[in-house]
């Protein structure tokens, strides 16, 4: 049984299996919108950009967790799913 939270934390390095698409490995920098849907936004070797939608994420492995930290600024703001 699993008794801790797991989420995905920034600057943590992750490899995500997309629905029919090959594996990708970055570093997760946060979340976006993506026309009405999220978008897990991860900056891949090479500094390239790729957003993956959230509905298209089959399974994520951690290869490393970030630090985990909230900042003032962020408290007040949450991930909206729409």
């Amino acid at each position: 049984m699993i008794t801790e939270e797991f989420m995905l934390n920034i600057n943590g390095r992750y490899l995500i299996r997309v629905a029919e698409e090959d594996d990708t490995i970055g570093v997760f920098k946060g979340y976006s919108a993506l026309g009405s849907d999220t978008a897990i936004v991860i900056e891949m070797d090479g500094g390239r950009i790729r957003l993956i939608p959230v509905a298209q994420v089959i399974y994520i492995d951690v290869l490393s967790s970030g630090e985990f930290e909230i900042k003032d600024s962020d408290k007040n703001r949450g991930l909206y799913y729409g």
